[in-house]
């Protein structure tokens, strides 16, 4: 009896950690900019783990209903899953953001060259005087 009582205590003491974790990562997931569709798929996933964070025993449920066998590998293949398409996203972010660095280095490029044909001009002009 003193094992279950254990148990339950340090599964309850867990919960309240990934609780906690998971509280602040939501923060800060809704803090951040993200597209529509990032956004939905984001709140879907925080939604599924706030159930398996109150009810665990629905993993080994989707499992078994899968095929896989167990709710542990069944998590670690949705996490492969949710690192794929994290994945994604910073690759398309990072495309974005190359594409911004290409625009203002070519507007650089096409601004610079004048104001230093205009600077070499004042000095020539100045040099006159």
């Amino acid at each position: 009896m003193g094992y279950t009582l254990q148990k339950e205590i340090t599964m309850k003491g867990i919960q309240l950690i990934l609780l906690f974790f998971f509280l602040a990562s939501l923060f800060v997931f809704l803090k951040g900019k993200f597209f529509l569709l990032e956004r939905l798929v984001g709140i879907t996933l925080f939604g599924i783990v706030a159930l398996l964070i109150f009810n665990p025993s629905i993993t080994s449920f989707f499992a078994n209903l899968l095929g896989v066998g167990r709710g542990n590998d069944l998590i670690f293949y949705l996490s492969i899953a949710f690192f794929i398409y994290l994945s994604e996203i910073f690759y398309k972010r990072l495309k974005i953001l190359e594409q911004h660095q290409s625009c203002i280095v070519r507007d650089i490029s096409l601004i610079s060259p004048l104001k230093q044909v205009e600077t070499k001009y004042r000095m020539e002009i100045e040099d006159d005087n």
